[in-house]
């Protein structure tokens, strides 16, 4: 067997700069005196290039660079002790296996949710999942270096035409699913740009349904004391009304998080990461009192959110109410009595932990009255 005498080394080539003066990373691999030079898919300013060690200056990239590097080497030493042998072609094709490998959307979209599903909730989770689903049956071998503005249009016209969503809910919601994840392939450098900079995503303006007033009272004076059940049904979708805690936050609610002293809620939202502190009212206080139990986990006993809105359906139909009322009906109807009684955006967004402005502005009222209202409410502009 003959000897096998290689380096493996990471070069920029300034040889070939672009116009916007980055330059190509490759890694050169010298094979028995033949060279080789692998494109790594990278590109650097000659100013983030540390020439006497021929590394990125960033270490996140010289990390990436050795990565590479390093699986390489392994390669070559693997193929060096086979009876056949390693070649300069041979490191060709396990290269470009590699970068294929690298470049599929498949790949990178498994990588993405593995990383995301700590931070989001089951739901959304499966929804991301759909969204892949959906561009894997539109195309199985899906490049990230090739999805461009053209490819978004027949996937569009794929979602629409052929399987019947609706271009504003919900091909728009598959759309901004796979957006997300380009949005990460950008950010790590697997693709120059995100391809929906040039592919808008529109949207149906949200109708938000509600309950009135009116109508949480018609659930209030229920008697539904023959139905334990329902009553507690009843609770929680009305503590909602009052808090507007989102289902996932009202089941993990813990004694722990209740100050009764300072009338206080302080709760860590699953969805937001954000903690809310809501000022406890005395609709809140009452059923509060009527469970809390100091050593308990949870402050209600556990039920599916699925079995609330069955029961929910019931409700409804006691308290003559002709609307589809599920559990998070209750959160809309908070925001909306908050907007209704002319409490200041931002305080609605602090309340119900929104991250942007533009999610509690359906809330805000802003008719005539409240509007003249505010005017009149300047002395300046009043004398």
């Amino acid at each position: 067997m003959n000897r096998t005498s290689f380096s493996v080394k990471a070069i920029l080539r300034k040889d070939k700069q672009r116009k916007d003066k980055k330059c190509p990373v490759n890694i050169r691999v010298t094979l028995n005196s033949k060279v080789v030079k692998l494109p790594t898919g990278k590109y650097l300013l000659t100013t983030d290039w540390n020439d006497r060690r021929s590394e990125p200056k960033n270490q996140v990239q010289c990390g990436l660079l050795n990565k590479m590097i390093s699986k390489l080497e392994t390669f070559i030493l693997e193929e060096s002790h086979k009876e056949c042998g390693v070649s300069i072609d041979g490191i060709k094709e396990f290269w470009s296996n590699k970068k294929e490998d690298a470049d599929c959307f498949f790949a990178f979209a498994n990588t993405f949710l593995k990383l995301k599903k700590p931070e989001i909730e089951a739901c959304t989770y499966q929804c991301y999942k759909n969204s892949i689903r959906y561009l894997r049956i539109f195309c199985a071998n899906a490049k990230l270096s090739k999805i461009d503005l053209d490819f978004l249009k027949n996937f569009n016209y794929f979602l629409i035409a052929e399987h019947n969503l609706s271009p504003t809910a919900g091909a728009w919601k598959i759309h901004k699913d796979i957006k997300s994840i380009l949005n990460d392939a950008y950010r790590r450098e697997k693709i120059a740009k995100n391809p929906y900079v040039n592919f808008p995503l529109k949207t149906a303006p949200a109708k938000i349904k509600f309950l009135t007033i009116d109508e949480i009272t018609a659930i209030e004076e229920l008697d539904l004391s023959d139905s334990p059940e329902l009553d507690l049904t009843r609770d929680k979708f009305l503590f909602a009304c009052y808090t507007g805690l989102r289902f996932s936050d009202m089941a993990r609610l813990s004694p722990k998080n209740i100050d009764i002293k300072e009338k206080l809620i302080r709760l860590e939202m699953k969805k937001t990461r954000r903690e809310v502190v809501i000022p406890i009212n005395t609709k809140t206080d009452r059923i509060i009192q009527s469970y809390l139990k100091p050593k308990a986990e949870t402050l209600f006993p556990f039920v599916s959110n699925q079995k609330v809105n069955q029961g929910l359906k019931k409700i409804a139909l006691f308290a003559g109410i002709d609307k589809t009322v599920t559990y998070h009906l209750a959160r809309h109807s908070y925001g909306h009595v908050l907007g209704g009684n002319n409490v200041s955006g931002f305080a609605i967004q602090t309340l119900m932990g929104h991250s942007k402005p533009s999610m509690t502005s359906r809330y805000v009222n802003f008719s005539p009255d409240s509007l003249r209202s505010a005017i009149q409410g300047v002395s300046f502009l009043s004398s």
